[in-house]
């Protein structure tokens, strides 16, 4: 029957969703040497959860004790125990005033100056890297798009490599004069998150850095060769940008309203006006 077909379809839908979910959770595609993407399966699973719960609406508007039953499912698999969950575990609410940065740093970048962070992060026997402009990294510039447009960036640069010997040079405090590297950089400050006391000692040892002290980001240094600049806004028209005026401009076709077809039959008409015309 026609209820049976299209219970079966959202049947094949979960099992479809659930499966490529399965399939999708560790495929990874390379651009590049330092952009690596991963499907998100979660999409996958709003989908699953979505079928399943359209099938449990149909099942239970089938008769009145399966409504029942239903209801009472849901009540005690899903709702008593999240509310148990809250109740023993309140969930604890924080509030910021939504900076990334230290208030500083926040500071300059409100005042349009240009300013370049270098982050340093410990991961045990290595160091991680992070450079960034201005209050620090925002959602766009997570976008899938914006990683594949800047995927040219190579290991093979020269830049990623003198900016390699300078995070090197800063971290072994070796005594070399680093104060090029970060000026050629346009680095302002150095930031180490979280706090570690080797790379303080190296770092306060460094000629060309004052010691900011401790923030709520990490341990903070000024690069004092390095004055930053009035910064010059210029509208950045990338392949991101192009991709998601694509994607309005699509959406914008598809609500424009069309005209409904017209459907006639010529000698439908003719036979019509012969009827008229006879009474």
């Amino acid at each position: 029957t026609k209820a049976v077909l299209s219970n079966l379809q959202l049947w094949l839908v979960a099992a479809s969703a659930i499966a490529l979910a399965y399939f999708a959770s560790g495929v990874r595609f390379n651009f590049g040497e330092l952009v690596s993407i991963g499907l998100d399966a979660k999409g996958l699973l709003g989908l699953f959860g979505l079928a399943l719960i359209m099938l449990v609406a149909r099942l239970a508007s089938a008769s009145d004790g399966l409504k029942v039953l239903t209801v009472s499912t849901v009540v005690l698999l899903g709702i008593v125990p999240a509310a148990f969950a809250m109740a023993i575990n309140p969930p604890t609410v924080s509030y910021s005033d939504g900076r990334s940065v230290p208030s500083i740093i926040q500071a300059d970048a409100d005042a349009g100056l240009e300013v370049r962070t270098l982050r340093l992060e410990s991961l045990g026997d290595e160091i991680a890297v992070e450079l960034f402009e201005g209050p620090g990294i925002k959602l766009d510039q997570l976008a899938t798009s914006y990683q594949i447009s800047n995927s040219r960036f190579s290991l093979e640069n020269p830049k990623s490599n003198q900016l390699g010997q300078l995070v090197a040079n800063l971290v072994s405090a070796n005594g070399s004069d680093v104060s090029a590297s970060l000026e050629e950089f346009g680095i302002s400050y150095i930031l180490v998150f979280p706090k570690n006391r080797d790379l303080q000692m190296a770092l306060d040892s460094t000629r060309g850095l004052e010691s900011i002290g401790e923030t709520d980001f990490g341990q903070l240094w000024k690069v004092e060769s390095v004055i930053s600049k009035q910064k010059v806004f210029s509208f950045d028209f990338g392949p991101d940008k192009l991709l998601s005026l694509g994607g309005i401009a699509l959406y914008l076709l598809l609500a424009i309203p069309t005209s409904p077809r017209r459907r006639g039959n010529g000698k439908e008409s003719e036979i019509f006006v012969d009827a008229e015309e006879t009474n």
